[in-house]
């Protein structure tokens, strides 16, 4: 018997998975929910490892009218090297 995973394979298995019974139905639920990820023990643990890596972690939360009645609501993130600078000027006149 063949089960099915939960786990997205790209981002339009994400959307779809994301269109389930068990989605929030407000944006306030949206918010709280992505809130409670982030205050997660596995969330930190996430970042944490990424910055002992020597990584920089970028997260973007973005909520937006649809084009559809209602709101999107979305949580991003982007693993950068960290940035090297060529130079920094300080106390210029």
């Amino acid at each position: 018997m063949i089960e099915a995973d939960k786990e997205p394979i790209n981002a339009q298995a994400a959307k779809q998975l994301s269109r389930g019974t068990n989605h929030p139905k407000t944006l306030e639920d949206a918010l709280r929910l992505l809130g409670e990820n982030i205050a997660s023990e596995d969330f930190a643990n996430f970042v944490r490892q990424a910055l002992e890596a020597g990584t920089n972690v970028k997260y973007e939360l973005t909520a937006k009218k649809s084009n559809q009645p209602g709101f999107v609501v979305n949580l991003s993130y982007v693993i950068q090297s960290p940035r090297k600078n060529f130079g920094t000027f300080i106390r210029l006149l």
